[in-house]
């Protein structure tokens, strides 16, 4: 059982939609059921909490298509992946909850609830650049934690150095990196970029296509100033995720996002890879 978790409170809708709610069985990957009824029908998450489906009649409680429990996932009974805005993830497992790249955008917008975070036990930063490392966020983190460990290379060690922040680049077991080269800017530079892989769940490129494996779940920047729907689709169907979920967006509203994402899931199509779409705050258990 897959569950979606919306900050928004359930909602019930009456005859032609259905509603992220109560948990009900699923009977066959890709389907929920009806009630009273033994056909499947498909759903898609939307960014409110509600799925879209097939016209049916009646009243359906049911949660979205999302992952069964990866093949490969090396934790132990339960990991949480939660979207906070931009390219900043969440991964929580049994043994250790993993920021990724807290940019300027979850700190600063107002969009999330801070204080919902919750403890972290280390942090993760890909490279540079400031939607992906704010160093008040990185500190207002580790102020609230104990013994939070900060990984990142080189480049990051340096840049977080005068705000007494230390940064480890050798990582321990649950997590995996590979160090590569952001994607070409408009300038030309290319920054170093280091794509994180959580407990074998969920891989973090950065700002890259360049990394050459991935985790069941890729978190996928779609539009950039250094690239585009297309070379990430590209870039997915040449890696090979079971799923890619959507990042790098702090600059388009919501109708955007679902616009990219759209763009993204057309361009999948006959492949198995599915695109997740989680809105800012939102999660996924698997």
């Amino acid at each position: 059982m897959v569950e979606v978790v919306d900050d928004d409170e359930d909602v019930v809708v009456d005859d032609d939609d259905v509603v992220a709610g109560d948990d009900v069985d699923v009977p066959a990957a890709g389907s929920v059921g009806i009630e009273g009824s033994e056909s499947p029908v498909q759903a898609t998450r939307t960014t409110n909490g509600i799925s879209n489906a097939r016209r049916i009649s009646g009243q359906v409680i049911c949660r979205p298509d999302l992952p069964t429990r990866p093949k490969g996932y090396i934790s132990g009974d339960m990991a949480t992946v939660r979207r906070l805005t931009d390219s900043c993830l969440l991964v929580t497992t049994d043994t250790a909850a993993t920021l990724i790249d807290p940019g300027f955008h979850t700190f600063e917008s107002g969009e999330i609830d801070l204080d919902s975070i919750g403890v972290v036990t280390r942090i993760c930063i890909t490279h540079e650049h400031r939607d992906h490392v704010n160093p008040p966020f990185v500190s207002w983190v580790l102020d609230r934690g104990h013994d939070v460990v900060v990984y990142s290379n080189e480049a990051v060690a340096k840049l977080l150095e005068p705000h007494g922040i230390e940064v480890e680049e050798t990582l321990p077991d649950g997590l995996r990196g590979e160090d590569v080269l952001h994607e070409a800017l408009p300038n030309g530079a290319r920054p170093p970029n280091r794509s994180f892989t959580v407990e074998g769940l969920l891989t973090h490129p950065g700002d890259s296509h360049q990394p050459t494996s991935t985790a069941p779940i890729l978190a996928l920047p779609l539009i950039a100033p250094w690239g585009s729907v297309t070379s990430a689709v590209e870039f997915a169907r040449a890696i090979g995720p079971r799923q890619v979920l959507p990042i790098h967006d702090f600059y388009l509203n919501e109708a955007g996002r679902e616009f990219a994402a759209r763009i993204a899931r057309s361009g999948l199509e006959g492949t198995d890879i599915e695109v997740l779409e989680l809105g800012w705050g939102d999660s996924i258990t698997v």
